[in-house]
């Protein structure tokens, strides 16, 4: 049999493209977009926007209120008031001192990010999220809420 460099060319450049096409994948998806949990959001009584500080490299118990984006009653977080969240460090999702959206639950008069309702076929025990405050985040907040385009 005769080899061929031509076909040894043609395959060389088929796979150099196949490479490019897929690091420009990697390179155009390299933070995926941030997915609003639709379970947690069943737990949660309230969605407020709140700015978090950092203490030892951890979010800060303390969040300042921008906004309520939901409110199953008359008991959230009022705008512009400083609330203690007391699991905010054992949450997932945070990235540094800035402005995040937090699906609060009440236990014992205490605000809590909410987690996710019991599963039994859940093995391990999963963290509760925190989601940063950008308007894809918020804009999915509100379509689970039944409240399309605003």
């Amino acid at each position: 049999m005769k080899k061929r460099p031509e076909a040894l060319l043609l395959f060389a450049l088929l796979f150099a493209g196949w490479m490019a096409y897929l690091g420009s994948q990697v390179w155009k998806y390299r933070r995926p977009p941030v997915i609003v949990s639709r379970a947690q959001l069943l737990m949660a009584k309230y969605d407020v926007v709140a700015e978090l500080a950092a203490a030892a490299g951890k979010p800060a118990f303390d969040a300042t209120v921008n906004e309520v984006l939901y409110a199953e009653d008359d008991g959230a977080p009022k705008k512009e008031s400083s609330i203690k969240v007391w699991n905010i460090a054992d949450c997932v999702g945070y990235e540094g001192p800035r402005t995040y959206v937090l699906p609060l639950t009440v236990q014992a008069g205490e605000y809590r990010v909410a987690g996710l309702p019991f599963d039994p076929g859940r093995i391990s025990d999963v963290k509760p999220r925190i989601y940063p405050a950008t308007d894809e985040v918020k804009k999915q907040f509100h379509e689970l809420r039944h409240e399309p385009g605003k």
